[in-house]
């Protein structure tokens, strides 16, 4: 598609799927707003240790409760841009595998329980993994 060999063109795809979706993660969340959430996540994990340690079974309840109202805050943060990667993500990847679906990708080096040898899907896995990271710490995102 872009000129490039099978293996370098799921590479490009991964980056520009990884790129796109950091950027829709971006879009979506505001960092500051999670950091705040995971804040108060760790203020509550940090308390309910405390009431704990000193056997306050029915305070460690009671703000295990309030955590879980701020997870579920968090979890609805990232609803949205999740829907949306996914659908990005799964039309690239019937269009990778459309073009794609015969491709072995012979590796210089064994990886346990999988050996030398990637299908396209894995071999677009192995390349995405690495660059989501690096996008959404690149952008910030959390």
């Amino acid at each position: 598609m872009f000129g490039l060999l099978p293996i370098e063109e799921i590479l490009v795809w991964g980056l520009i799927v990884s790129l796109a979706m950091a950027f829709v993660y971006r879009l979506f969340i505001k960092p500051s707003e999670m950091r705040s959430i995971k804040k108060d996540i760790e203020f509550y994990r940090n308390k309910i240790k405390a009431a704990n340690k000193v056997g306050d079974t029915k305070k460690s309840q009671e703000l295990l409760g309030d955590m879980m109202k701020v997870n579920q805050r968090m979890f609805g943060k990232n609803m949205k841009p999740m829907m949306a990667s996914m659908i990005v993500a799964v039309v690239i990847l019937g269009l990778i595998g459309q073009e794609h679906a015969t491709l072995v990708v012979l590796l210089p080096f064994s990886i346990p329980f999988v050996g030398t040898e990637l299908n396209w899907l894995w071999w677009y896995v192995l390349t995405t993994l690495p660059l989501s990271m690096f996008f959404r710490k690149m952008l910030g995102v959390q």
